[in-house]
């Protein structure tokens, strides 16, 4: 993602799926989808049903046991899809994400981030 080859990040994400889903580690399971997420955003033509979708996957995932590599993503995904705020994928994700970002495990994460 860093190198913003979002082609390279999907046909990654397609060639790991059945190793990535069969991890014991959900964060593993919700970088995946958050890596994948961005990819669509940032492609010619977004995916933004699609690439929430998996956003509220990744936060599910973790529930109350964020790491702060996921924390990050789902931070920057939430931002990365401010232009379409105004659609509902977007929003619903928005709200999940602030819901999910308002618990203590997460609120330590961002201050430390800060």
């Amino acid at each position: 993602m860093a190198l913003r080859n979002t082609a390279q990040v999907l046909r990654d994400a397609e060639h790991i799926d059945d190793l990535v889903e069969h991890s014991a580690s959900s964060w593993s399971r919700s970088l995946v989808r958050l890596d994948v997420a961005t990819a669509l955003l940032q492609q010619r033509t977004p995916d933004l049903d699609h690439a929430m979708a998996l956003g509220r996957e990744a936060l599910r995932l973790c529930g109350d046991t964020p790491i702060s590599s996921v924390y990050q993503r789902s931070r920057d995904l939430h931002e990365q899809a401010g232009p379409w705020r105004d659609h509902s994928a977007v929003r619903d994700y928005g709200d999940e994400f602030r819901a999910w970002s308002s618990q203590p495990a997460a609120l330590a994460m961002a201050s430390s981030a800060s």
